[in-house]
């Protein structure tokens, strides 16, 4: 069984109802959109939304190999809302610009 249909499972009864990406999608917004309230009310900037250094430098894994590489303009785009996939192995046809972004870790 894919993770994809556990948690639209886990999703729909919890709900008792049908719940498909586009509602996934909005939950998930939701609560991004409540994590972003917070830091405004305690005084965070989009300064604060890049990881730290420390996370982009040091490497870990196997072999401590791997550091994360995803630049912070590419992290800053969860804030406006995307279409759901069709499917989890879907490529968005706007992603076109993060073609060389390694969206997991990549390998130093």
């Amino acid at each position: 069984m894919d993770a994809e249909y556990e948690v639209r499972g886990l999703y729909c009864a919890f709900h008792d109802e049908e719940v498909d990406r586009e509602r996934i999608g909005n939950l998930g917004l939701v609560c991004l959109t409540d994590e972003w309230a917070f830091n405004d009310a305690v005084g965070f900037t989009a300064a604060d939304d890049d990881l730290p250094t420390c996370v982009r430098d040091e490497c870990v894994g196997p072999g401590g190999t791997l550091t994360f590489q995803v630049p912070a303009d590419v992290i800053a785009r969860v804030k406006v809302r995307q279409p759901a996939r069709v499917s989890s192995s879907e490529v968005w046809p706007y992603d076109s610009d993060f073609a060389s972004v390694n969206w997991n870790l990549s390998r130093r």
